[in-house]
């Protein structure tokens, strides 16, 4: 058994597998909630169109892997700085990870295109929207004349 126990400390996951099986997760789960019938009463999704319904599919894996590097974000800003490395690599590999999943389920060329522009389009939304509300957030504690912050 000592054997075993060592053998499996030696092992190591690579940052991209790490990658690569917290892409596994978020995609899941959004295809859980793709799946789930209550979610699809909530939106009519049997009366939209087949181009509607692969959008939904699609906004919401990118909303999960968004979810995922602002989450690996908050973590690096407060994280454990001995493993900050490896997690940094993580997130740098989170997207390019996906793209492979999605080579790997046979996708076409021209949908991992749509697919890599969704992509940087959702990212760039969700920076400047996070800049926006870090900028609200930060002015509205520091302002002093806020009764409800005074108050509080």
């Amino acid at each position: 058994m000592n054997i075993i126990l060592k053998k499996f400390k030696k092992m190591t996951i690579r940052p991209h597998q790490e990658a690569s099986m917290l892409v596994r997760l978020v995609a899941d789960s959004a295809f859980n909630i793709f799946t789930d019938e209550q979610f699809r009463k909530s939106i009519d999704f049997d009366k939209e169109k087949q181009e509607e319904q692969d959008r939904i599919w699609n906004e919401l894996a990118v909303t999960g892997l968004l979810f995922l590097l602002a989450f690996l974000d908050d973590y690096l800003k407060a994280g454990d700085s001995d493993r900050r490395p490896f997690w940094v690599e993580v997130k740098n590999e989170v997207i390019s990870e996906f793209i492979k999943w999605l080579e790997e389920l046979k996708i076409p060329d021209e949908f991992i295109k749509v697919w890599k522009k969704l992509i940087d389009l959702r990212l760039e939304e969700f920076k400047e929207r996070r800049e926006i509300t870090f900028n609200t957030v930060e002015k509205e504690i520091l302002d002093e004349n806020d009764p409800e912050i005074r108050n509080a």
